[in-house]
């Protein structure tokens, strides 16, 4: 069996060492956009090289190669996508389309709101501006649009109370990934194929919303005319891992960086 994983984030990370470990899998391909393998991990390394350390500690009969590719539409994704038995996007930074498909045969994509709500970037920073606490780990089949593909696999959730900041959310939601994507993964590395899935399902169009990238320095600047409560989730929408939300204090250019928010009672006094 061999799969191509495709993107990038620690949850990809987490899929790929309990792929390597199944004794049915014989090739692990792995294609990193260079966002996402650039970034530093806890320890101080990059992504790329933690993850090189991780599966080469566990990589026992199970053989792999790691890509950072800046475009897919070179022989590295064709490559690896034409000998792939199945081919997952994690949190890839590429837009795919049909020439991308047609190579892979399908792409499955995994996708942590409920959509078709939430649908585009940013969708956690989204969700605690709006105050929207469920969420589910779907799994859908991509097409040439953004997040529409018919869903194969649906388990929601819901975050619990603390669960306050965008990192906590990302965490959460990538241990409830692993937990339902486990049997999927482990009966299409026994079987050697997806047929086994029930048929996917369209997306309701009348219930989706899409949201845009957000960028902390550009997007996170604070208008004190809106409520406390607007306020605090603002910040907490900035917080961990981004850079934070910010506001200047008059006649200063210097951004003063605000995290870790917290209401007092006397605030609604």
């Amino acid at each position: 069996m061999k799969i191509l994983l495709l993107g990038g984030t620690s949850l990809l990370a987490d899929i790929a060492i309990m792929l390597i470990k199944m004794p049915s899998m014989n090739h692990l391909h792995v294609v990193l956009s260079p966002r996402h393998a650039k970034e530093l991990t806890p320890g101080g390394k990059t992504f790329v090289d933690s993850l090189t350390d991780m599966l080469a500690c566990e990589a026992a009969h199970c053989s792999y190669d790691i890509i950072v590719a800046s475009s897919i539409d070179d022989n590295i994704f064709s490559e690896r996508a034409t000998s792939s038995n199945l081919t997952l996007s994690i949190s890839a930074a590429w837009i795919y389309k049909q020439r991308h498909i047609a190579l892979a045969g399908k792409i499955y994509q995994l996708h942590n709101t409920l959509l078709p709500a939430y649908r585009g970037g940013a969708s956690f920073s989204w969700m605690i501006l709006s105050g929207q606490r469920f969420a589910a780990t779907n799994l859908f089949l991509v097409d040439e649009g953004i997040d529409t593909g018919k869903i194969v696999l649906s388990r929601p959730y819901l975050f619990p109370p603390e669960c306050t900041k965008p990192k906590h959310f990302m965490d959460y939601s990538a241990k409830m990934s692993i937990e339902h994507l486990s049997e999927f993964l482990r009966i299409v590395v026994e079987n050697g194929d997806s047929d086994f899935l029930s048929e996917p399902r369209t997306q309701p169009e009348e219930l989706s919303s899409y949201y845009p990238r957000l960028r902390s320095e550009v997007n996170g600047c604070i208008n004190w005319g809106w409520t406390v409560s607007q306020i605090e989730r603002f910040i907490r929408a900035f917080d961990d891992p981004y850079a934070g939300a910010f506001c200047r204090l008059t006649g200063r250019v210097e951004k003063v960086i605000l995290k870790d928010v917290s209401i007092l009672p006397s605030a609604f006094e």
